[in-house]
C-alpha cells in the first residue's frame, strides 16, 4: 500500500482471505496448543497494521471491514480463552524464558484491535492486555537467563505497545460501521500449485491455456532454469 502497487495489497488481501473470515470459529483451529499455534498472533498482528494503513488512505472498504470483523471475532476468543503460556508448562516442550516474552505478542493484538472496537469491547481488549503484559514481566524475572538476543527482541519489537496503551485512539469509521451488514461468501480456498497443474492437465479444456503458457519465453525460461537447478 505505501507503494501504491496494487499488485501487493491484492495478493495480501487474497492471503488474508484464505486464512481468516468474519464467521470463524476460533476454537476449532486448536489455538490454545502452543507448540504448533503459537505464531497466530503474529498474524492477526499484521492485520492489526493491515486496518492501521487503510485508514490512513481512508479506504474502509469491503475487504476493511472484512478484516476488521475477523480481527475481532479472534480478539473475542482471546478475551474468554487465552491463557498465559507458562501456566501449563507440561505442554511446552522447552519452558523457557522465551515463552514468557511471546506473551506480549498477546497484548500487542490486543492493545492495536481495541481502536477497531466499540467502546465496550475496547475496554475489555485493554483489560485483557495489560494482564498479558504484566504476566509476561513476572514470568520473565523468573528467569536467571531471561536477557539474551532472543527474548531481547521480542521485547524490543512488542513491550513497547502496552506503555503507550493510553494513546491508542479509537477509529471513528469503525464505530459507525459496527452494526452494518456485511455480504462474505465462504471463506477462499487454498490450491496448492501441484494440485492446480494437476486439474489443468487432466482436463482438455485447459490445455489451450497450458499452451499459451508454455509459449512465453518468460515461462520457457523459468521452466529452463528450475529444470537444470533440479538436475545439479
Amino acid at each position: 500500500m505505501i507503494s501504491q502497487n496494487t499488485v501487493y495489497r491484492t495478493w495480501a488481501e487474497t492471503l488474508c482471505r484464505r486464512v481468516v473470515h468474519p464467521k470463524d470459529d476460533p476454537t476449532a483451529f486448536d489455538l490454545l496448543h502452543a507448540e504448533t499455534r503459537w505464531s497466530y498472533t503474529m498474524f492477526l498482528e499484521t492485520v492489526c497494521k493491515y486496518l492501521r494503513i487503510k485508514c490512513l488512505f481512508g479506504e474502509h472498504d469491503h475487504m476493511f471491514e472484512y478484516l476488521r470483523r475477523s480481527l475481532l471475532r479472534y480478539c473475542d476468543w482471546m478475551v474468554v480463552h487465552e491463557r498465559p503460556y507458562l501456566d501449563h508448562p507440561e505442554e511446552l516442550e522447552y519452558p523457557t524464558e522465551a515463552w514468557a516474552a511471546q506473551e506480549f505478542r498477546k497484548a500487542t493484538v490486543l492493545f492495536l484491535a481495541a481502536a477497531f472496537a466499540d467502546p465496550e469491547r475496547a475496554s475489555r481488549y485493554r483489560l485483557k492486555a495489560a494482564l498479558f503484559a504484566e504476566k509476561a514481566w513476572e514470568e520473565l524475572n523468573r528467569f536467571e537467563t531471561w536477557i539474551n538476543p532472543r527474548t531481547a527482541a521480542v521485547i524490543f519489537n512488542q513491550a513497547v505497545w502496552h506503555l503507550g496503551q493510553a494513546a491508542s485512539a479509537a477509529c471513528e469509521c469503525c464505530l459507525q460501521r459496527t452494526n452494518n451488514p456485511l455480504n462474505v461468501g465462504p471463506r477462499e480456498r487454498f490450491l496448492p500449485q501441484k494440485a492446480r497443474v494437476r486439474q489443468m492437465l487432466t482436463s482438455a479444456k485447459l490445455w489451450p491455456r497450458i499452451a499459451v503458457r508454455l509459449l512465453n519465453p518468460y515461462n520457457c525460461f523459468r521452466l529452463a532454469w528450475i529444470l537444470w537447478r533440479w538436475r545439479n
